[in-house]
């Protein structure tokens, strides 16, 4: 694998460039565009992309939950 290619494997995408990239997984898989070359190594990328948005997900839910804390406690400070 080239040194760009695995870079960009690992490398955290945005939220939404994570779940357009694993909705052209899904939709190659479903339309049976993959070859059994191609398969575990789509599958694995869209495991990666899976992990990522439900981490992104997590993170942006504690901060909101941070914010609306805060929130709260100056309004009843």
């Amino acid at each position: 694998m080239s040194p760009s290619k695995q870079a960009a494997e690992t490398e955290p995408l945005s939220y939404e460039a994570a779940l357009a990239e694993l909705e052209s997984i899904v939709q190659r898989l479903d339309n049976s565009e993959v070859s059994v070359d191609e398969l575990a190594p789509l599958v694995e990328r869209a495991t990666v992309l899976i992990h990522q948005c439900k981490a992104l997900l997590a993170s942006t839910n504690s901060r909101v939950a941070q914010a609306i804390e805060a929130l709260q406690a100056a309004a009843e400070g």
